[in-house]
């Protein structure tokens, strides 16, 4: 194995160990949806932004009949080279792939019982073939079940930052990192309308107010360090100083609250919750 390999791998397990905010969220929108959503013997599952794949194997594969199968896709081949090199299970494959590219809706289209996607969909600005996609994937009858942020604190930062004359010039395109609907005034109404247009049936669409509690403010840092995209670009000598000018925007913008009694620091945003289903007999 490579150094360049380690270093994918690495970054991939950073990820893996800062997310607890979405493992939480995953864990309570399954709780609420897997008995309501149809499963079948040999049901097949496509788990799109599946990252590290820990959500994809703790959450997904045990409701997975014996018989059934689920592939894994992530833009990110670290992401994909780190799952297959942790997780080993015949029921299910790791894949590098982009939803959002008009050719997959063709390649996969009509193979899945069940579309999932976690705290993937916000990074993708054409939402539009991404839903395309989905739908087109699905067997008659499939379902969808979404869940993916509305807005950030984290999406604020970016803003700041990028208006720095010292920042800007790696972060250029920073409105490709944040969620399209971060500065939507109705995101429930825009995701409905769109599935509605692209042919789904919306059973359930809505934006919640969430918050989360990071034991400490050295936590929440290594957790916006885990999904922050720019941190690639800056100069090696840059680092420690983008790093701290991230930590004091943070605090200085009160984009998070910190406790008076302990060291927790907690902060909100807002989570889409999508459940979607493709009509039955639908004229493909």
């Amino acid at each position: 194995m490579t150094s360049r390999t380690l270093l994918r791998l690495n970054k991939a397990n950073i990820y893996h160990s800062y997310h607890g905010m979405q493992d939480r969220d995953v864990n309570l929108v399954l709780q609420k949806y897997k008995q309501k959503m149809k499963w079948c013997n040999r049901h097949r599952i496509l788990d799109i932004g599946c990252g590290p794949g820990d959500l994809s194997v703790n959450y997904l594969l045990p409701l997975i009949p014996k018989n059934g199968q689920m592939l894994g896709i992530d833009i990110s081949p670290s992401m994909i080279q780190y799952a297959n090199f942790k997780y080993k299970d015949s029921r299910i494959k790791f894949k590098v792939m982009d939803i959002s590219k008009p050719d997959i809706g063709e390649k996969y289209r009509l193979v899945f019982n069940s579309v999932f996607s976690f705290y993937c969909l916000h990074w993708i600005q054409d939402q539009w073939n991404t839903m395309k996609n989905i739908y087109n994937v699905l067997q008659s009858g499939g379902e969808t079940l979404l869940v993916f942020l509305a807005s950030s604190p984290i999406y604020t930062l970016y803003e700041i930052l990028s208006t720095s004359p010292k920042w800007s010039p790696y972060m250029h395109d920073y409105k490709d990192a944040i969620s399209p609907y971060h500065n939507s005034t109705d995101p429930e109404s825009e995701i409905r309308n769109l599935l509605s247009d692209i042919g789904f049936n919306v059973i359930d669409c809505f934006c919640s107010p969430m918050s989360y509690t990071m034991p400490t403010k050295e936590t929440l840092y290594k957790s916006i360090q885990a999904v922050n995209p720019f941190l690639n670009r800056i100069p090696q000598h840059l680092l420690e100083d983008y790093n701290n000018d991230c930590k004091t925007e943070i605090m200085k913008g009160n984009l998070c609250v910190t406790s008076e009694e302990t060291e927790e620091v907690t902060f909100s945003y807002s989570l889409m919750t999508v459940y979607a289903e493709k009509p039955k007999y639908v004229n493909e």
